[in-house]
């Protein structure tokens, strides 16, 4: 079932997948990279355009397995890291398997 979610509800119900750190922790790593950051970007691109197409994907040991860049889309969008500007209101669609 897909669930469109605050980013504090999602925050709340899902943790990293990729390790036992903070939501924050995870975005800052993956835009320090240069090839995670692109990707960011583009898919900040595509999902203004278009929409969330795909919801990110938490599995039953509520670790997001995937969507890690699309995660952080709304994450940086909600805390304004970035060059974006902070959106309390965003909401991020989460399926969980």
């Amino acid at each position: 079932m897909i669930f469109s979610l605050t980013i504090p509800e999602f925050m709340y119900k899902v943790r990293p997948g990729s390790g036992d750190w903070t939501w924050e922790q995870e975005v800052e790593k993956l835009l320090r990279d240069e090839l995670h950051a692109s990707r960011i970007s583009e898919l900040e691109e595509k999902i203004e355009l278009e929409g969330q197409w795909d919801p990110v994907i938490v599995g039953s040991d509520g670790r997001l397995w995937d969507g890690h860049h699309r995660a952080a889309v709304f994450l940086c969008w909600y805390f304004g890291i970035d060059r974006y500007e902070p959106d309390p209101d965003v909401k991020i669609k989460v399926e969980f398997v």
